[in-house]
């Protein structure tokens, strides 16, 4: 079409009106590339900023934290608490809330250009906050410092596994296998006291900070690292399982929105969900720390080290929503000398104020949780 009116116009107004519509032409095209980028970019950012609820599958499981407690005599007790790992022992609470998780993770702000020393930015109730390692470190306890690949632990016999599991001497072993030899107690209750605090600490680094699966295979290197206690003890756990988070929650939300959206937009039955492993308990800490609102449905006892050990969920208690008198009381002169008033008394309705929109997912998570769907 364009073509035609630029031939006509040559045709019957010479080069100058030729030269005009050349320069129309030029502005259309600029316009109509413009709305086509517009339309694109507005859609990636429609992408990126709505916001739905979606199921979160948390790996690591600090459960095996009380099961541990429970198989470890007294003295082996005192042995694992004096490790880098020992104040996890005493931890009284450990529900993920996944709903929580899912609920800030929908406010993190994008990262383009990822660091594992760039903490991860959330934009939440009006207020930006940020998790990165000093926050980390604050909750968990681990030591941080110069990342060490553990290379010096790739060559060797393996010392560990020989002792604790001499019909395995050229298969790999699984955590699955770690946690078969803490729950046969015969087995366990044989092993040296040392050996039973490395199967302990090999298990809960594997399972609960790193939140790798009982299926996955214990690497070699951690097998040949635990025989030296001391030098674990000194590694810097820290850098090692902030990781393996990081790597977690890195735009995870992001990773799987469009899935998710064309998933719900395809059926109602849909549910949207992700999957993290790495040691999320210390996010969800985080979250508890950072809002003051917290403390309405959680304790924290504030002379426990580290942190992510110190919150325990609040024991509910039964709630009077109406108050009546009782027997002594309707006999008392306070109450006869007031009862007529109070018969007549009709209570003003005040004003409203809005809620805080976490005050409001408190109170949506508190409620499914009643009901039993968290």
């Amino acid at each position: 079409m364009f073509a035609c009116m630029h031939n006509l116009i040559l045709v019957f107004s010479g080069p100058y009106a030729c030269a005009v519509i050349d320069w129309i032409l030029v502005v259309y095209s600029c316009l109509y590339a413009f709305f086509i980028l517009l339309s694109y970019y507005g859609f990636i950012y429609f992408m990126l900023v709505k916001e739905y609820e979606a199921k979160v599958i948390v790996r690591s499981k600090l459960k095996y934290l009380s099961l541990i407690r429970e198989k470890l005599n007294e003295k082996r007790r005192i042995l694992f608490r004096e490790t880098c790992f020992g104040p996890w022992l005493d931890i009284l609470f450990f529900d993920n809330e996944t709903q929580m998780l899912d609920y800030i993770l929908q406010k993190q702000c994008y990262v383009d250009d990822a660091h594992y020393d760039m903490p991860l930015m959330y934009h939440v109730a009006g207020r930006s906050i940020h998790f990165g390692q000093p926050e980390f470190h604050l909750i968990t306890g681990f030591r941080f410092g110069k990342f060490v690949s553990g290379h010096s632990y790739s060559l060797g016999d393996i010392k560990f596994k020989a002792r604790i599991f001499p019909k395995n001497k050229g298969g790999k072993l699984h955590n699955l296998d770690l946690l078969g030899v803490l729950e046969d107690e015969e087995l366990f209750g044989k092993l040296s006291d040392d050996d039973a605090v490395r199967l302990c600490l090999l298990l809960v680094l594997e399972v609960i900070f790193m939140g790798r699966l009982l299926t996955e295979q214990v690497d070699d290197k951690l097998l040949r690292f635990v025989e030296d206690l001391q030098a674990w003890n000194s590694f810097p756990w820290g850098e090692h399982i902030w990781r393996q988070l990081y790597n977690q929650i890195l735009n995870v939300v992001a990773r799987h929105r469009f899935q998710h959206l064309k998933g719900l937009e395809t059926s109602l039955k849909f549910v949207p969900t992700y999957t993290l492993s790495g040691f999320v308990w210390a996010f969800k800490i985080w979250i508890l720390e950072n809002f003051g609102r917290s403390n309405r449905w959680w304790n924290k006892r504030p002379d426990v080290i580290p942190r992510g050990v110190a919150w325990s969920m609040k024991q509910e208690a039964k709630i009077n929503f109406d108050l009546k008198a009782t027997l002594v009381e309707q006999q008392s002169d306070f109450y006869i000398q007031s009862r007529d008033y109070m018969l007549k008394y009709v209570p003003r309705t005040l004003k409203s104020k809005a809620p805080h929109d976490y005050d409001v997912y408190l109170q949506k998570l508190d409620a499914l949780r009643k009901r039993g769907r968290t």
